[in-house]
């Protein structure tokens, strides 16, 4: 429900990214923790096992995707590209909630971001949950706002009727999905 309120809002400002990973298994989580240590490869995650959000299905990886939908890598000179892409993906995503792996010390994660609703690795391990009525309730209060704007432009003297009957479509379609929610 999170990923898909970042994923509208990352379209909005037409920023295009990949989702490579998000709910793992233990046994998946353990063989990515083993690349580097006891496998080929580069270390690419400090937490084994039970020990990742992934495991318990609030966690994904993502990557800005370039033209066409080709990935960017972190050769060259689109590392910086990348770089940027990821800051702007990041903030978008601290403002919904989302902790970004971006800002860790230790083990910097650029592709991570992690909705928790602030609880903490060891809680979730106990069996507890997200607030599903939480998250639902803020994703309806977002997409409120999105409508709260368009209204203030179709009412805009300064706006053309090409673009209020344009704005009166897509605000049907976001009434609509906010009565889906």
């Amino acid at each position: 429900m999170k990923v898909r309120q970042l994923l509208e809002h990352l379209e909005e400002i037409g920023e295009d990214v990949l989702i490579t990973d998000g709910t793992r298994t233990i046994a998946q989580q353990n063989a990515l923790y083993a690349q580097g240590r006891t496998k080929p490869g580069r270390i690419v995650t400090n937490a084994s096992g039970n020990n990742s959000l992934h495991v318990h299905g609030v966690a994904i990886d993502i990557v800005p995707v370039g033209p066409l939908g080709i990935p960017l890598s972190k050769r060259y000179l689109l590392e910086w590209a990348a770089l940027h892409r990821y800051k702007n993906i990041a903030s978008i995503a601290k403002q919904l909630g989302f902790e970004w792996g971006g800002d860790w010390t230790s083990f910097p994660d650029k592709p991570h971001l992690q909705y928790t609703q602030g609880l903490t690795l060891a809680q979730f391990k106990s069996g507890r949950k997200l607030d599903l009525t939480r998250a639902r309730n803020e994703w309806r209060s977002d997409l409120q706002k999105r409508l709260a704007k368009m209204d203030h432009a179709i009412a805009s003297p300064a706006v053309t009727e090409e673009r209020k009957a344009k704005l009166r479509t897509a605000r049907r379609e976001l009434q609509a999905k906010i009565d889906r929610i």
